[in-house]
């Protein structure tokens, strides 16, 4: 829609910003069935759309506590339900997990996929806690300085960057030449290193982001006959990512 028509606009979006105002003395589903009269819901309706919000996001039993009584998690999630009171089609969160314990960012992260799942809601997430987008986006957009500087899925996100994935693998003592010799016949391997630390175990740099150097690794010792104890992949982040991707751009500007 023209942004000349904002109010077709607000109709079709939900917003949670990251710093959300509560009125102390209402109730919860007070607060959401206000909300629901602003976008033209009869009293009754927005009072069930409300109730139905407040099940779905975990605090039906709360429905009637004034939300001075609500922690900041419960908060977040009273936000969320508000922002869905219109049911959008798109709908906007602003670092939702700011300030939460880890329980309290786990719990509203399940909510928002379920949204996802559920509603076939589209979520724009923004934030600064790149595990958490690692962990529920499907794709992902990373802006610096106002300009964007990657976008795609979180893997194609690490591959525009080109940080390597490692692989950390462990044979018998005996069996490190002919480890090492077979790793090196491998194609998309960048780096080996043995760990000093730890006898028999390497750490193994794979240029490729998607994962069948891992597999490949694996079936190279065992048609070497080289008996592999343990195999750990450390992947590449999408902060390390971000952190590549954004000192890029640095070291481009004059």
């Amino acid at each position: 829609f023209d942004r000349r028509y904002p109010d077709l606009i607000r109709g079709r979006i939900g917003v949670l910003p990251e710093s959300s105002g509560y009125p102390a003395h209402q109730t919860a589903v007070e607060y959401l069935t206000y909300h629901g009269r602003l976008y033209g819901i009869m009293g009754l309706a927005a009072r069930e759309r409300g109730m139905q919000l407040l099940e779905d996001m975990g605090l039906g039993d709360r429905a009637y506590s004034r939300i001075r009584t609500y922690s900041r998690g419960m908060r977040q999630r009273l936000g969320i339900a508000r922002a869905l009171i219109n049911q959008p089609e798109v709908l906007f969160l602003d670092e939702p997990t700011l300030g939460l314990d880890p329980a309290g960012q786990d719990e509203v992260l399940k909510r928002i996929r379920n949204i996802v799942i559920d509603r076939r809601t589209t979520v724009i997430l923004t934030s600064h806690l790149l595990e958490e987008v690692d962990r529920v986006c499907d794709r992902v957009v990373i802006m610096s300085k106002g300009r964007v500087i990657s976008e795609g899925t979180v893997e194609e996100v690490v591959r525009q960057a080109g940080v390597a994935r490692s692989v950390y693998v462990r044979v018998p003592p005996a069996y490190v030449d002919r480890a090492a010799s077979s790793l090196s016949q491998i194609p998309g391997i960048v780096g080996i290193q043995q760990v000093s630390s730890s006898p028999g175990e390497f750490r193994v740099e794979l240029s490729d982001s998607d994962g069948p150097g891992t597999n490949l690794v694996a079936s190279t010792f065992t048609s070497s006959n080289v008996p592999l104890l343990s195999l750990i992949v450390e992947g590449a982040t999408l902060n390390e990512a971000f952190l590549r991707l954004t000192n890029e751009v640095k070291e481009l500007q004059p």
